[in-house]
């Protein structure tokens, strides 16, 4: 069984050392979030160069990228897109996305502590909730196609991520840390959702030959 494992995780051993120190800096930042809930020097920086634009609705429309009807509705595309031509996929867009967002609102937000307008606020749901739908889309797109996609995704998210702090409804390092989140998370959805897994766990034994 060991060696099973062993042969498992070697091909995707470096995605999940990255996926793990991604998860370590999120966690970090939660702990410097839950000493210092009213913002550090680097939340100060943020919000020295993206300035309060809360009256300003372009930044509320752009939020709306990770209300939920926007999310499930991208998330619902990109399993659509991917479910006949590769089901393994399939099941990665649309529990990563889950995952991410659960592991945000249900376990981080609470653990942290951290209130921004009366309401738990690291990491930002909304960016988590938008870079986890984007991220899908990217993941949905065949190999030549995803600079693509993945130009949109980054910019949309990018976006999300200033309209939160420029509206002033999160720190600048609770943005940070949903981008930090969200692919830590699909990369670790998808190395345990990948072909071999159950191999891996439970080896096939030989039937034994009885000698007479």
């Amino acid at each position: 069984m060991r060696l099973g494992i062993v042969s498992f995780l070697r091909p995707v051993r470096g995605r999940l050392v990255l996926a793990f120190a991604l998860l370590v800096v999120v966690l970090i930042g939660a702990a410097e979030a839950a000493l210092h809930p009213t913002g550090n020097a680097l939340d100060r920086m943020g919000y020295d160069v993206v300035p309060d634009q809360w009256a300003q609705p372009f930044w509320h429309h752009v939020t709306d990228l990770g209300d939920p009807l926007a999310v499930a509705a991208g998330v619902l595309l990109a399993v659509v897109w991917v479910i006949r031509s590769d089901r393994r996929r399939a099941v990665t867009c649309l529990v990563a996305p889950l995952m991410a967002i659960l592991l945000c609102e249900i376990v981080i937000k609470p653990m942290v502590g951290r209130r921004l307008g009366g309401l738990y606020s690291y990491p930002s749901g909304h960016v988590t909730a938008a870079a986890a739908m984007l991220g899908d889309l990217v993941f949905a797109t065949p190999n030549r196609w995803r600079w693509v996609t993945g130009f949109v995704a980054a910019g949309g998210t990018g976006l999300v991520a200033l309209a939160v702090i420029a509206d002033r409804q999160h720190y600048p390092t609770d943005a940070i840390a949903a981008l930090l989140l969200v692919p830590a998370v699909l990369i670790l959805v998808d190395s345990v959702n990948r072909p071999g897994l159950s191999a891996a766990l439970m080896p096939s034994r030989k039937p034994s030959i009885n000698k007479e």
